[in-house]
């Protein structure tokens, strides 16, 4: 796309920019109300997608013709110099997964010998060939009939039964349902026939041999080896019982998780079980449909996350002339309000907003942010019963230590407390409550002494900077404070050099932030949190919205660039392309507010 016109952070500049990336962001939406699920994962992604969609003889999958040319060159556009393939985009490739790959692109009828399929033969071999391959690589190359050459023993699902899922992250418990699944499938399946396809591949026979052979050694648990001498020689009789209390345990697991790589997963594991929790399926089977490409040579989603995504849509369009737009969204969103019996012991709520429509609760950072949308729009007293019963809920899901929680694992996260603090003093709560002072001192507390605060729905340690100074804002903590004058030092300390800031995703899971090249949603929190923090016009801010204004593209959006939320299974890491012209809209909107007041 061509590059807009103007260029610099002039407020002339900027409204021009404001205008279209509304006219972009409106142009964008159904006629339901909500806008399109844009987002990507990786390329494993859309491997795992097009490997399980293919076992469960899903109609249309990408492997067959005429979609499996044009998939393929898809999914090759995205591979490093290396010859292997990252797992996020501009991510460094991840030899694990490069020999399903491997496998899925020749099974979409790309040659061995074509340069970029050489390549990555020449990759898998750097990183020890087939013989490093896990389990479950070895059971997706034997259901696809790629590994008849050899005698293939799956991993025991015994393995899984002593698993407590809630005491691992959020990826982990998933990926733990992703192997638990094919385990207990290839355990059911036995040597059931591959899917009808021409001749699979004998990757045996066609990838090169490792170019650094190693030693052949594991280091089990005496756990595991137990586990693995009672698979061998225990009887179908006394396994049977095991392995389906794994499978009912893995299910319920599952149910928890409505993303892609589970629900294709668990799907394959009740299907071997011969529908042995039907209405499960239906669910896993419905998540699969929604998230699977339209086109099946496109990109598969990784989660759903269009209620989170209309909220900002809306905030973002508040103000600007989008009456219609807006009229809709509010539509949508006040019909996605629900209630559940029991909110979940993580803090999860009773009443509110899930992230998307494939949730079946609600949590605090989506309430927060549809409540900050409706009072945004003038829309709340419309939807005053959905509110009244939303800010009780937010209120009993306050944590002991004065924050709320991401809903995952129960912990209180700086960046949906700040999320929260906005949207109850939108409400009409005051600012020097109880409630709100109790948040603003669980803020100030869990800055870090560098001066950031980590958070749980964005990338990661500039979104949760971002919001937590937008809560102590709204709590009306002075922007003299110590907290607040150290976290702006740190924004502008890490800005790049081309006046946007960027982080690396890998960011997320590390104790330190980690810098990249700079990118819109980025470069939008950082100015957001610059501006709630009181520093509206600085060289940096400027430099900021210049950055801004000048990459905006002519139709109104901005290229993501990067990775900016945490992702699910096998795909960590996720891009918003929506988020993309949301964020800097709202950074953009909330500079021009701030000039006109002063």
């Amino acid at each position: 796309m061509s590059a807009a016109p103007s260029t610099g952070d002039s407020e002339q500049a900027l409204q021009q920019a404001s205008a279209r990336a509304g006219s972009y962001l409106a142009s964008l939406q159904s006629d339901e109300g909500l806008w399109p699920n844009l987002l990507t994962g990786g390329p494993y992604l859309d491997v795992l997608y097009a490997l399980g969609a293919w076992f469960l003889g899903r109609k249309d999958h990408p492997l067959q013709p005429p979609h499996g040319e044009a998939w393929a060159r898809r999914i090759l556009s995205s591979q490093n110099a290396d010859g292997g393939f990252p797992l996020w985009r501009g991510g460094l490739s991840d030899p694990r997964y490069g020999i399903e790959t491997y496998l899925a692109l020749r099974l979409a009828g790309l040659s061995a010998s074509e340069p970029g399929m050489r390549a990555l033969a020449r990759n898998i071999a750097e990183a020890g060939g087939l013989e490093r391959a896990g389990e479950i690589t070895w059971t997706r190359l034997f259901w696809a009939g790629a590994a008849n050459g050899r005698r293939h023993e799956a991993g025991a699902p015994e393995h899984y039964f002593f698993i407590e899922y809630g005491n691992w992250p959020a990826i982990t418990r998933q990926e733990l349902v992703c192997l638990a699944s094919l385990s207990i499938a290839a355990y059911l399946r036995g040597a059931q026939e591959p899917p009808s396809a021409a001749a699979a591949p004998q990757l045996e026979e066609e990838l090169p041999p490792a170019q650094k052979p190693q030693a052949s050694f594991e280091l089990r648990s005496v756990t595991a080896r137990l586990i693995g001498q009672w698979a061998r020689m225990a009887p179908r009789l006394l396994r049977d019982p095991i392995v389906f209390r794994t499978y009912d345990a893995m299910v319920a697991e599952a149910l928890r998780w409505p993303v892609l790589p589970v629900a294709l997963h668990a799907a394959l594991a009740v299907r071997a079980a011969g529908g042995r929790g039907s209405e499960a399926l239906e669910q896993f089977e419905r998540v699969v449909s929604m998230l699977g490409p339209e086109n099946p040579a496109g990109p598969a989603r990784p989660c759903d996350c269009g209620i989170r995504a209309a909220a900002l849509a809306a905030l973002a369009l508040a103000g600007l002339d989008a009456d219609d737009s807006l009229k809709t969204a509010v539509k949508a969103l006040g019909e996605r309000f629900r209630t559940v019996a029991r909110a979940n012991g993580n803090g999860g709520l009773r009443a509110g907003w899930a992230p998307g429509d494939l949730h079946s609760e609600p949590d605090a950072e989506t309430t927060a942010l549809v409540l900050l949308a409706l009072f945004r729009t003038g829309a709340a007293a419309a939807h005053e019963s959905a509110v009244h019963a939303a800010l009780e809920s937010l209120a009993a899901a306050q944590g002991k230590d004065g924050g709320w929680s991401d809903g995952l694992n129960g912990a209180s996260a700086p960046d949906v407390t700040g999320a929260v603090v906005e949207a109850l003093v939108a409400s009409g709560q005051s600012p020097s409550s109880e409630r709100i002072r109790r948040a603003a001192q669980f803020l100030e507390q869990s800055q870090h002494a560098e001066a950031w605060w980590q958070g749980s729905r964005g990338i990661c340690r500039l979104y949760g900077t971002a919001m937590a100074l937008r809560g102590l804002r709204a709590a009306g903590v002075d922007e003299r404070e110590a907290s607040v004058l150290r976290a702006g030092e740190w924004l502008r300390s890490i800005q790049n050099a081309d006046g946007g800031w960027g982080e690396d995703p890998a960011s997320h899971g590390s104790g330190e932030f980690r810098p990249a090249a700079s990118a819109p949603a980025h470069t939008a929190w950082a100015l957001l949190g610059l501006i709630a923090g009181g520093d509206d016009s600085s060289e940096s801010v400027r430099r900021g919205f210049a950055w801004l204004a000048q990459r905006q593209s002519a139709d109104g959006s901005w290229d993501p660039a990067a990775p900016s939320m945490p992702g699910v299974a096998y795909a960590p890491y996720v891009t918003d392309p929506l988020g993309s012209v949301v964020w800097p809209l709202l950074a953009i909107r909330e500079r021009l507010g701030s000039a006109a007041s002063s």
